[in-house]
């Protein structure tokens, strides 16, 4: 979702930044390739933060937890 929204407003900062001529200041080239990378990269750094503290948390006592707040 965070992708979607990303390219979204980069195509939107493109449309509004314009030179006098008309031709975009910062033109974006989102080819297909370069999003399904970047949309893999950003759900592989995703899970591996997911990870840690949930390894982490199955390791503990649920009643010490409760206990201890």
């Amino acid at each position: 979702m965070g992708g979607v929204l990303g390219a979204g407003l980069a195509l939107l900062f493109e449309s509004l930044a314009r030179q006098a001529d008309g031709s975009p200041t910062f033109p974006v080239d989102l080819s297909p390739s370069l999003f399904a990378g970047a949309s893999a990269v950003d759900m592989g750094v995703g899970l591996l933060s997911a990870l840690a503290p949930a390894r982490r948390a199955a390791q503990l006592d649920p009643a010490v937890v409760i206990r201890n707040g």
